[in-house]
């Protein structure tokens, strides 16, 4: 698959996950690279990114970058917000693997 740019994936990071830490930004960074597309990434197309402080760009580049290279996310592909949006109906099909501050990351199975 063709790599995602690193504008656009600092945008679905900053959108996904600004408020979870670098290490939570690092896990969603190696979903964003497993699945190699961003569909289904909602905040991707958040304006959030615009908005964003220079000090929160620098940590949201370095997890992008560190993202290539992690295992954080043990492999996972999809992510959920479950204490926000509570545990959703695809997850059931799919192995938990870690819940890092507000996130819960799955990986499918097979």
């Amino acid at each position: 698959s063709t790599p995602i740019p690193d504008a656009v994936a600092y945008k679905c990071l900053a959108g996904e996950a600004v408020g979870e830490g670098i290490v939570g930004l690092q896990a969603v960074g190696e979903v964003l690279r497993t699945r190699g597309k961003t569909q289904g990434m909602y905040g991707c197309q958040s304006g959030i990114w615009d908005r964003t402080p220079e000090y929160v760009r620098k940590v949201v580049r370095e997890a992008w970058k560190n993202s290539e290279t992690s295992h954080i996310g043990g492999g996972a592909d999809h992510f959920e917000a479950v204490g926000r949006f509570g545990t959703p109906r695809w997850s059931n099909s799919m192995t938990k693997i870690i819940t890092i501050k507000n996130h819960t990351f799955y990986k499918s199975r097979g």
